[in-house]
């Protein structure tokens, strides 16, 4: 599906008795309000913070039960990067002290963790109420543990049904990864791509020496970086055993190293799958309202509401706007009120400020002064 980005700003409402003859400036500096363009274009960048490309790490194995398996977590987050931990409910039933960990602990420093399941089901074996039963159970507790159930990963990628595909949207996942061996469809929104082609049955790249169908080191993983530079695209990197040879699909510590080091030095936005899946939706239902316009010889002044039309407790991830100004506006700073992150005024540089806000239809009063 290839669309434009093309944000709507709308001029939805002035100030009551504003006339289109009225003077723009008037000589007591006062404010006058009037129809006008604004003077500014708001764009959201493809990806987070205007990086290049995007990339989710997931580990399919058990977070809070091995310090072998957390340390790669540590490996991952102390290089500026995030991961995702697969969650098979039923595993921590009993263990609420671990779930309390993930929540308190996990979440907040970059580890997020994506639904596996109620059991480790291979959910194209069973019939569609069998499945969505388990996604919902899965569903519910993660939401009752507070642990977002946003994003959701097929055990054995066995989802090829569609019966199984609708099951789990039906049960609340807003996206769903299964796997790719065919490396030229791993490419998620390459180029002008808004959206994957299929939400709930995302592609990733597997990674592991057991089968000569995956990605076995370092060297075999950089091309497919490269390309996803080269293309602005989206992928999600799938790993099981990383350091332990007897396990499923087991991959060398040293190559995974290789491979974080190289994903911190490029220009990619190392996002957790369900953050990266609420950023495309947001971005792509994304509008400006422009409410109120006012204008004085020192300022121009709008009232604005960033809006995506989403549900705000699931989309809350914030977008990265890129705001460019008329030249002849010699807009040099922006007040806005509320503050934005902590944030009231901003500089502008070239005519162009970069700023990260959540779209969920808060009001706020947007003061450009000019040079």
């Amino acid at each position: 599906m290839q669309k434009n980005f093309i944000i709507l700003l709308l001029l939805f409402s002035v100030f009551q008795g504003c006339d289109k003859d009225s003077s723009p400036v008037s000589s007591d500096n006062s404010p006058e309000n009037y129809y006008e363009d604004p003077v500014f274009d708001v764009k959201v960048a493809k990806w987070y913070n205007g990086k290049t490309a995007a990339i989710s790490i997931n580990y399919d194995a058990p977070w809070g039960r091995n310090e072998d398996v957390d340390s790669i977590g540590d490996e991952v987050l102390s290089r500026g990067l995030r991961m995702d931990h697969e969650l098979v409910t039923y595993s921590y039933v009993d263990y609420p002290e671990i779930v309390t960990r993930m929540r308190e602990e996990a979440i907040p420093s970059g580890i997020h963790f994506f639904g596996h399941g109620h059991k480790h089901d291979l959910h194209d074996n069973f019939d569609y109420e069998y499945c969505y039963n388990s996604f919902k159970t899965c569903y519910d507790f993660m939401k009752q543990w507070g642990l977002n159930p946003i994003a959701y990963a097929y055990p054995g990628s066995y989802a090829y049904q569609v019966k199984t595909q609708f099951a789990n949207k039906q049960a609340g996942f807003i996206c769903a990864r299964g796997v790719e061996l065919d490396l030229n469809l791993v490419y998620m929104c390459p180029d002008d791509v808004i959206e994957p082609v299929n939400w709930h049955y995302l592609p990733s790249v597997a990674m592991g020496t057991t089968s000569k169908s995956y990605i076995q080191n370092h060297s075999q993983l950089e091309p497919v970086l490269k390309t996803t530079l080269e293309k602005t695209a989206w992928i999600i990197l799938l790993f099981h055993s990383i350091g332990f040879p007897n396990g499923y699909a087991y991959y060398p510590r040293e190559e995974f190293i290789k491979n974080i080091d190289m994903i911190a030095e490029e220009d990619f936005w190392s996002g957790n799958m369900d953050r990266v899946a609420c950023y495309i939706q947001e971005r792509n239902n994304f509008i400006l309202f422009i409410d109120e316009v006012s204008f004085s010889p020192d300022t121009y002044a709008y009232k604005v509401s960033f809006c995506d039309g989403l549900n705000n407790e699931i989309y809350d991830q914030p977008l990265t706007l890129d705001i460019s100004f008329d030249y002849s506006a010699n807009v040099r700073s922006m007040h806005i009120e509320p503050a934005v992150n902590g944030i009231k005024d901003f500089q502008v540089e070239n005519n162009k400020l970069q700023m990260n806000i959540v779209p969920n239809e808060q009001k706020y009063y947007m003061t450009l002064h000019k040079e």
